[in-house]
């Protein structure tokens, strides 16, 4: 997957670009930007692959995309196959260590923020209660102009440094991909297993992907992510799973099926261990939750 360097368009002298994504998938090449980004999905659902991580996203996560983090949502097949279905939305906030001046981010009162900038450059989630009130000041951005948008963004960065529930995208952070040509390997490996997760993978099938044999590929995707490549595929399917039992009223053993278990009995033995509950108690909590 070739990187594409991106512009993020900007009036001169304007501090932040705060932009809405609205139509029937997100941009979906690999790219990256001197910016950093933060952003809300309120629409749509698939794939967030940076240098070596792969997250499936959907409606209400919140992103923290470091400058020049290769990255892309990659939106399900299903959109577009299917254009009339609801369009896709998220709202992001692009800036970086130019905008306000760089003294500006070298001040004593800027220092968390710095330091969670850093930590950004791996990619970060949001998470609980800190992604809702996130989520509602990204929405808050598109409503603001001037003075009150710029404080509404100030605001926004307090939030994430002092009240935060947020944890590191990456799949290794004790490992990470440096090496160009290992980092596109491992974007190759997980984009495939994404698009391909529904169905059986062999490994050596996997393995042709990343042009190694079986068994170098499974030294090297162990070393890469800490984990073996079937317990990350199953993260995979397991992650798709939620999203389908929160977001339809599909039976469980159809779930099982469409997210790529043989066996209804596998697929609930692997659930619980990941989740700590059973898909239907996941699904009844889930959407007890949202109403």
């Amino acid at each position: 997957m070739r990187i594409v360097p991106f512009e993020i368009p900007r009036e001169p002298n304007q501090a932040i670009r705060v932009h809405v994504s609205e139509g029937p998938h997100f941009y979906d090449s690999l790219h990256q930007h001197p910016e950093i980004q933060i952003t809300l999905i309120q629409s749509g659902s698939g794939l967030l692959l940076t240098d070596d991580c792969m997250v499936t996203f959907g409606p209400g996560d919140v992103y923290v995309l470091g400058e020049q983090l290769p990255h892309v949502f990659r939106c399900e097949q299903a959109y577009y196959e299917a254009p009339a279905r609801e369009p896709v939305r998220s709202v992001s906030v692009f800036f970086n260590y130019t905008c306000l001046g760089e003294p500006f981010w070298q001040t004593t009162e800027m220092r968390e923020v710095r330091k969670l900038m850093q930590l950004a450059a791996h990619g970060l989630v949001v998470r609980g209660h800190t992604r809702e009130l996130a989520a509602d000041g990204l929405e808050q951005l598109t409503k603001l102009e001037g003075l009150p948008r710029l404080l509404q963004f100030l605001n926004l960065l307090q939030l994430l440094v002092c009240d935060a529930d947020i944890a590191s995208l990456t799949v290794a952070p004790k490992n990470r991909v440096n090496d160009m040509t290992a980092s596109r390997r491992m974007q190759e490996v997980l984009h495939f297993t994404f698009e391909n997760s529904h169905r059986r993978i062999a490994l050596a099938e996997v393995a042709q992907v990343a042009q190694l044999s079986p068994e170098s590929f499974c030294r090297y995707f162990k070393l890469h992510t800490g984990k073996t490549y079937l317990a990350y595929l199953y993260e995979v399917r397991i992650a798709h799973a939620c999203r389908l039992l929160l977001n339809t009223d599909k039976l469980v053993s159809v779930i099982s099926r469409e997210v790529g278990f043989n066996t209804l009995s596998n697929f609930n033995r692997v659930f619980v261990r990941q989740m700590r509950q059973t898909p239907v108690q996941y699904a009844l909590t889930g959407k007890a939750t949202r109403r």
